[in-house]
């Protein structure tokens, strides 16, 4: 690419080609600095039309064609003129993207594109882009971290809310712009991912979006939706609410704005529908509003309020085996749950940025809450021949909790200017407040009864008054090499403390009602107690990182970067309380080092993998009810002990990771990783079998437990024809050993679990979408010391597909098929089918009448299937199950209220 006049390089012009036929977008590129472009990856037999634009020149078109696979074909050196002053009328066609600085500018207008279609349907179009599975974007293989418009938050972080609601005709850009890592944190400069910002066109900068939905069904189901929001380049308003009893938990401002989306999203990601894996049926409403005022580019406040209510009951019936050294342990138990939960929660947030150099952000969260919860259930203990009866156990409880719980967050940093001599003055701080106050209210009813020996029965209230909070203070010093003269780029010097402080009090009164007394309330003094208790937490650290690159022909690099931090960390522990055994001083000192060595090996805009290894360390400490808990005589069935010699757990982790990544339109992501952890003193149970049945349970530190993890993930977009598709596999497998103590032997559980999971998502000419997946899980665990092992496993397949048929109807449909198997339990599969039929009518298709068959084979059995050290359960669980709906929905849309001047 060279210029007319003095046929020098233009460096970073603008090619795009297009289908001679079709006259569609196939791929784009910029020229390098000696204007030479390279394309790969086109289609054979196919006349293609080749367009150059550059910044002040005229743009230069040119065809040509691939005769054969694997032709390489030379095009002529472009020459481009300079554009001259002129008084004639010239229209021009916008060119799809150009560059501006390190910037990929789009205009949408330069892409054709179906009416009505939204901006999500809008990047499908355009080459490098890629929607996966799970809703990730990616541009040319760098991950998009968030979506803004006009340089901020469109309402809420979920890009769906831009994405599937704002139409394409009003954007006017869609900038890709590179997030840029601060070197002195990582010493890594390459950009690993983007930041997507839409600008709309000026008539469009004022706009009302939203739904209003009303459905009802069988088997009593119903559903309303109802959204309204206005947007402005100063502020942004909504008002929301929904209801339903068919499963679908929405408990945020986020969760609405997202769930009244109106793009139809014809893509690989799944869609949103009734949760047939939840316990229980659930009833919930939420109502809520939010204000976002932005003051300018470096200054907005937001706030949301929701009021939320929900109620579910659960019917469950399990059998629990419990492997023993001496065989096995049979728990048989039915229950009852219904719970009320009501919240209304209050969120603020301010955040100001100062050009580049000063970024502050102040948020809080208010909540009140007021939660009740009624259990009956009825637990049979057998021994090891599954059929004599050591206990039974009936017990009702009741428990209201409700309060007030607070939290303040503050976050600072100063990222200074590398041009000015005050370069090195890098700091960041993070604050953050939390405080709780309310009561908890208790009633347990139960009656123990083991045959032929003895009958107890306890009624027993409790009335807990609490309140407490934490402050938690980090403070990092980046640029310690600064301070102290160090000139060398290449080498870092931070430092960092973070502080800790809990304190928490409480005030609780248990009273026992006696039958022999004609249930005349009695204290228990033992169990009413009044508590105490501060803890600090303190861990300075000073890293010291150093760098070592290579740049070849400022097309490669090389580089290698250590890093290692000293850090150590002081804990103190104090509780005060009226039990003289509960009255606790403890202090821990301990040196826990971090070291971390990466290799990166990257071709410029081609792709880019690292080599890593890391390793840390860390302390857990032994909490006050492990150390001195109050036992309550009341859970016959469960008792839980304490040891005051308890000691704290040392943990030491290793990983090794690797990735590669391409940085241009093949997108391929691999990710592999294993991690092993090894941990001296780890915190374990003792457990007591006793002869009825009833466990005792101790914490013991105790040597051997290891933990090693192995994943690996792929990922890779593939075009064939008019079929886009994505690729994502995952390996997951932990095996690890966890040592214990079981009738006063040393035991271990070895235990193994993998997970296979496959997704494909499809779209075919833009008009079918189809996201299909697989997985299996197998889970293993052996009691050493004996040759009783348990087993279990369960594996499924399912499609979630979207047609479109016509301009106006689409079907959806989602199916999963379910099995699993138990060592000694026969498990049959189950298949669970939705099907949605959608008309959308109207000019700007605002209007919507649905119907939802869903779970038609009515199979969803509810099983229980768990797998947990020695510890297997089965049984069943209510789930929603088979129902029909009817719904209509009106989505206002009106994205011209911006009068023009």
């Amino acid at each position: 690419m060279k210029d007319s006049s003095d046929m020098v390089n233009l460096p970073r012009a603008t090619i795009a080609i297009y289908s001679k036929a079709t006259d569609k977008l196939v791929i784009y590129r910029l020229t390098d600095a000696r204007g030479r472009f390279l394309l790969e990856g086109l289609p054979i037999d196919t006349l293609f039309k080749i367009t150059v634009s550059y910044v002040g020149y005229k743009t230069t078109v040119a065809t040509f064609k691939l005769e054969k696979s694997g032709e390489t074909k030379n095009i002529p050196t472009l020459i481009l003129s300079r554009l001259e002053n002129s008084l004639e009328d010239v229209v021009v066609k916008p060119p799809p993207m150009i560059l501006k600085g390190d910037t990929l500018v789009f205009y949408a207008d330069a892409f054709s594109i179906e009416k009505n279609a939204v901006v999500g349907d809008l990047i499908k179009k355009i080459p490098g882009f890629i929607v996966w599975g799970d809703g990730r974007i990616t541009v040319n293989g760098k991950t998009v971290s968030h979506v803004t418009v006009g340089g901020t938050t469109f309402f809420t972080n979920d890009p769906k809310v831009a994405l599937a609601n704002l139409p394409k005709d009003i954007v006017n850009t869609i900038s890709i712009i590179p997030d840029r890592p601060n070197p002195q944190l990582t010493g890594d400069t390459s950009v690993h991912t983007v930041s997507m910002d839409i600008t709309l066109k000026k008539k469009n900068q004022k706009g009302i979006f939203g739904k209003i939905g009303i459905g009802g069904g069988t088997s009593k189901s119903f559903e309303t939706d109802a959204l309204l929001a206005f947007y402005s380049p100063k502020d942004q308003f909504a008002i929301m609410g929904s209801r339903n009893n068919v499963n679908k938990s929405v408990l945020s401002v986020n969760d609405m704005m997202s769930s009244n989306a109106f793009g139809e999203q014809i893509s690989t990601s799944s869609f949103r529908e009734s949760d047939f894996t939840m316990r229980g049926r659930t009833r919930a409403q939420s109502e809520g509003a939010m204000y976002k005022r932005i003051w300018n580019r470096n200054l907005y406040t937001n706030l949301d309020l929701t009021d939320n209510f929900s109620t579910t009951k659960i019917e469950e019936n399990t059998n629990s085996k419990i492997l023993l050294n001496t065989g096995f342990n049979t728990r048989s138990s039915d229950s009852r749950v219904e719970s009320n939960d009501k919240s209304k929660m209050l969120n603020g947030n301010f955040s100001y940025r100062d050009s580049s150099f000063n970024n502050l952000n102040m948020s809080f969260t208010l909540n009140h809450f007021n939660d009740d919860q009624n259990t009956t259930n009825r637990l049979r203990i057998l021994g090891p021949d599954n059929a004599t009866l050591l206990s039974d156990y009936d017990a009702e409880i009741k428990s209201v909790s409700l309060g007030t719980r607070m939290n303040l967050r503050l976050n600072y940093e100063h990222t200074p200017d590398q041009d000015k001599k005050r370069r090195f003055e890098n700091i960041k701080l993070e604050y953050e407040f939390q405080n709780q106050n309310g009561k908890n209210n208790n009633a347990n009813e139960n009656l123990l009864t083991v045959p032929l020996e003895y009958t107890t029965y306890f009624n027993r209230q409790s009335n807990d008054i609490f309140s407490g909070g934490s402050h938690n203070l980090k403070v990092e010093y980046l640029s310690l090499r600064g301070l102290l003269g160090i000139r060398n780029a290449t080498m870092n010097l931070i430092v960092r403390n973070e502080l800790y402080h809990s304190f928490n009090e409480n005030i609780e009164e248990v009273q026992d009602f006696d039958r022999t007394n004609g249930f005349l309330s009695r204290k228990n003094f033992y169990l009413s107690n009044q508590n105490q208790l501060s803890e600090w937490n303190e861990r300075p650290s000073i890293v010291i990182s150093k760098r070592f690159n290579k740049v070849i022909a400022k097309q490669w690099i090389k580089e290698l970067n250590i890093e290692m931090e000293a850090k150590s960390q002081h804990f103190y522990q104090k509780n005060n309380s009226d039990k003289s055994f509960r009255n606790i001083y403890r202090e821990y000192h301990d040196f826990i080092p971090n070291v971390n060595v990466s290799l990166l090996k990257r071709q410029f805009s081609r792709w880019r993998q690292v080599l890593n290894f890391n390793y840390e360390s860390a302390v857990n400490m032994p909490s006050v009810d492990q150390l001195a808990p109050l036992i309550d005589s009341a859970n016959q069935v469960n008792y839980f002990f304490g040891k005051l010699s308890l000691k704290r757990s040392y943990t030491n982790s290793f990983k090794i990771s690797y990735t590669f990544k391409d940085e241009n339109i093949r997108s391929r992501d691999l990710s592999l990783s294993m991690n092993y952890d090894r941990v001296n003193n780890f915190i374990s149970d003792s457990t007591y079998y006793k002869a009825n049945g009833a466990i005792e349970t101790y914490p013991v530190n105790i040597n051997g437990f290891r933990l090693l993890s192995l994943n690996a993930t792929y990922k890779q977009p593939l075009k064939i024809g008019g079929f886009k598709n994505t690729l994502e596999l995952s390996v997951r497998s932990n095996f690890s050993d966890r040592p214990f103590y079981l009738n006063g032997l040393q035991s271990f559980s070895h235990n193994t679990y993998a997970n296979y999971k496959i997704n494909i998502g499809s779209t075919i000419n833009d008009r079918i979408g189809l996201n299909s997946f697989a997985w299996i899980n197998t889970f293993n665990s052996n009691l050493q010391g004996g040759n009783l092992k348990l087993k279990s496993s369960n594996w499924g397949i399912g499609i979630q597909s979207t047609f479109i048929l016509g301009k106006a109807l689409s079907l959806r449909n989602s199916t999963q098929y379910y099995s699993g198997d138990l060592i000694g339990v026969d498990q049959h599969g189950f298949v669970i089918s939705n099907f949605y039929i959608t008309s959308r009518f109207g000019e700007k298709k605002q209007y919507e009448v649905s119907f939802a068959a869903n779970d038609i084979f009515n199979q969803n059995v509810g099983v229980i299937n768990t797998l947990i050290n020695n510890v297997s359960t089965t049984g069943s669980v209510n789930r929603l199950k088979r129902y029909f709906m009817l719904s209509l929905a009106y989505y206002p849309r009106f994205f011209n209220l911006k009068k023009e001047k």
